[in-house]
C-alpha cells in the first residue's frame, strides 16, 4: 500500500523548518549509505528530494500569505 502524502500546508513554518532539517539530514545520510552500497533501493533520495521540495513549496507560500 502506498504511503500517504504529508498535507504540509496545514502545518506552521516552525513544524516545516524541523521536519526540512530532519528531511536534509536523512537525504545526506541516505546518499552515504547509497554510496557505500548498503542501500539496494537507489530511489530513495529521490523521493526526498520531492519531499523536499513539497516542504520549500509549502514554507514559500506561508512566506507570500504573511506579507
Amino acid at each position: 500500500m502506498a504511503k500517504a502524502k504529508s498535507n504540509y500546508n496545514e502545518k506552521d513554518m516552525k513544524e516545516l523548518l524541523k521536519v526540512m532539517v530532519d528531511k536534509e539530514k536523512q537525504l545526506l545520510d541516505t546518499n552515504m549509505s547509497t554510496t557505500a552500497g548498503k542501500i539496494k533501493d537507489v530511489h530513495v533520495s529521490r523521493k526526498i528530494r520531492i519531499e523536499i521540495a513539497r516542504i520549500k513549496t509549502a514554507l514559500k507560500i506561508k512566506d507570500l500569505g504573511e506579507k
